[in-house]
């Protein structure tokens, strides 16, 4: 009986374990106007790489103005999950070759909410420039933010150019 169930897990396991991995990334499908967001990071007990085109972030324009206040961040969940997240966000300059964070006013807070965003769903979140401690200026920017599904984690990132 040992031998049948030792030769069953020996001949099952490299079937199962093939089928779990991924065939490639799919293309992301937004528009090109729209800055779609990668995924920087995942953690967590599963590695499929396809969570990337689940999930994706992206701004209305990839370039805005010295004058702009708000930025509108739109968070699209084309998966099967459902994603949580919460309203922090980081942002970050490209200066002297590497990305530096913007730090937050002393005065600004975040609400402690746990977002939930379905399956289907899109969500939109304003970006509030001025409530960054200094001046924003000319370069390249990203706006960071982290999401989780179960036991995974993933970091989507966006940039963006002021002009």
């Amino acid at each position: 009986m040992k031998k049948v169930s030792i030769l069953f897990i020996i001949i099952l396991l490299p079937i199962m374990v093939a089928g779990c991995q991924s065939s490639g990334e799919k293309a992301p499908t937004e528009s090109p106007d729209k800055q779609a967001l990668t995924k920087k990071t995942t953690k967590g007990s599963s590695g499929n790489s396809e969570k990337e085109q689940e999930l994706t972030m992206y701004l209305e324009k990839s370039n805005y103005s010295l004058s702009v206040d708000e930025i509108t961040l739109q968070i699209k969940n084309s998966g099967k999950k459902d994603y949580e997240f919460k309203q922090f966000y980081t942002v970050k300059k490209y200066q002297d070759d590497e990305w530096r964070e913007i730090p937050f006013k002393k005065d600004t807070g975040f609400d402690d909410i746990l977002y939930t965003i379905k399956s289907g769903e899109t969500h939109s979140q304003i970006i509030y420039l001025q409530e960054l401690d200094g001046k924003i200026t000319k370069g390249k920017y990203k706006i960071i933010k982290d999401f989780s599904s179960n036991s995974s984690e993933i970091t989507l990132e966006a940039e963006f150019d002021i002009e």
